[in-house]
């Protein structure tokens, strides 16, 4: 019994450590860990770019093809969402082109209008013009007495 009893502080003597002995374990246990996870998430990419697929198994080939799938479904969702917004804006644009090109064409309209009725007001009150010029003729010519 002495001898179990020497043992056993033997034993829990040896195995006691320092905390920063066991902070040390501990973090070379998670720096471990981390690595094993980096590792498996490289293969992942790989796998994922279609690089190192001869070690899958039919299984893990099928699961990595829907989930290719999967990624492409949101990627096709997510494009046709932004071509819809893009094309809606375009065409509000289009839609505010179009009224200011018709405001600006109504205006320019009018302003034409208006200045062909004032040229021919001036014109009427000119009397008619052939383009060419004459001489006054006797019986249109002015006689002052």
């Amino acid at each position: 019994m002495n001898s179990t009893i020497d043992k056993y502080k033997n034993s829990s003597e040896s195995n006691t450590c320092t905390p920063e002995e066991i902070n040390a374990q501990f973090y070379q246990q998670e720096s471990k860990k981390l690595r094993q996870q980096i590792d498996m998430l490289q293969i992942y990419k790989r796998h994922l770019k279609g690089e190192g697929l001869d070690s899958l198994k039919l299984k893990e080939l099928k699961q990595l093809e829907t989930r290719l799938e999967k990624a492409i479904s949101r990627v096709r969702s997510m494009k046709n969402d932004k071509i819809l917004v893009e094309t809606k804006s375009l065409q509000e644009r289009i839609a505010e082109k179009e009224r200011m090109h018709h405001e600006v064409e109504d205006d320019g309209y009018h302003a034409i209008e208006d200045y062909l009725a004032r040229s021919a007001l001036q014109l009427n009150i000119m009397g008619p013009f052939d383009g060419i010029p004459t001489t006054p003729s006797p019986s249109k010519s002015l006689r002052i007495w």
